[in-house]
């Protein structure tokens, strides 16, 4: 910290982001594009330096403040200017990314364990060059053109509240631009979300399910449940497999399969109605 502190005496510096749950592999290295990846796919060359913090699990990203403004002032000018090019810029960042989650798909077969560390690191090179471009880039269009100022956000709402003028449409602009970002597709937490009052459903309309999901002790639900019912025990596995993973971030940990027995239990105790909050789900996907 001493180091780190005098190395920010002759500059001011802002602290742009945060990332809770964080490690090197994530961040670390990545951000080294700030400064050699910007320039090669017309970011600019503002940035010269960067510093990367880590305080109990949690990174801190510094940029001196006159660099950080003058790198977003020019990104988001030429996103808006020169729209073809955000586009293809976040073309870029979904293709390494793909790259990135098929070559990770791959550890899912691994049992790490019984690597060596060279082996481990030949996994890990593998896997890095996709990780590093598509961190590198994906930052430029998203923290970098917002620092501060919010200027792509501030664009893109005053074009569109002159469109609603213009047209002369009765709708909020705040509503409007809300709507218009909203995706169409269901995130991975409301993916879950469907699936697990589906599993719900399952639990309450079974009256011996209903009732072991009263029992307060969730070792006995989960020594119970494969002998009464194994079809919903496999789809409460299922589910547990798939969305494990949603807390994780970048250090974990994942949920374990208590956590989703016990939140069953909690709400059937509760006499939760799984049914009408799915259909209540479904018709608001529908709206």
């Amino acid at each position: 910290m001493k180091i780190f502190e005098k190395f920010k005496e002759n500059e001011t510096w802002f602290m742009l982001k945060e990332i809770p749950k964080n490690h090197y592999f994530m961040i670390g290295l990545p951000v080294l594009g700030f400064i050699k990846e910007y320039p090669k796919f017309g970011a600019g060359n503002f940035i010269k330096k960067q510093i990367t913090e880590t305080v109990l699990g949690t990174t801190n990203l510094w940029f001196i403040e006159k660099e950080l403004d003058k790198s977003s002032g020019y990104i988001g000018e030429k996103m808006t200017k020169n729209p073809t090019w955000a586009e293809r810029t976040i073309k870029k960042v979904i293709y390494f990314c793909r790259q990135f989650f098929k070559i990770s798909e791959k550890f899912r077969k691994i049992n790490v364990e019984k690597k060596s560390n060279k082996e481990l690191i030949k996994l890990l090179e593998a896997a890095y060059p996709s990780h590093y471009k598509h961190q590198s880039i994906a930052h430029s269009i998203t923290w970098i053109a917002e620092a501060k100022k919010a200027r792509f956000s501030k664009y893109l709402l005053n074009y569109l509240n002159n469109l609603i003028k213009n047209k002369n449409l009765k709708i909020n602009t705040a509503s409007a631009f809300s709507l218009l970002t909203t995706p169409l597709k269901s995130s991975f937490i409301g993916k879950e979300e469907i699936d697990f009052y589906k599993i719900g459903i399952e639990i309450q309309k079974n009256k011996k399910l209903k009732n072991l999901f009263r029992n307060k002790n969730l070792e006995k639900i989960k020594n119970n449940l494969p002998r009464q019912n194994q079809k919903v025990y496999q789809k409460i596995l299922t589910h547990f497999n798939k969305f494990c993973w949603l807390p994780f971030d970048y250090i974990g940990p994942a949920y374990d399969l208590n956590y989703f027995l016990s939140k069953w239990r909690d709400l059937n105790l509760q006499n939760f109605n799984f049914k009408k909050e799915y259909y209540n789900i479904l018709k608001k996907k529908e709206k």
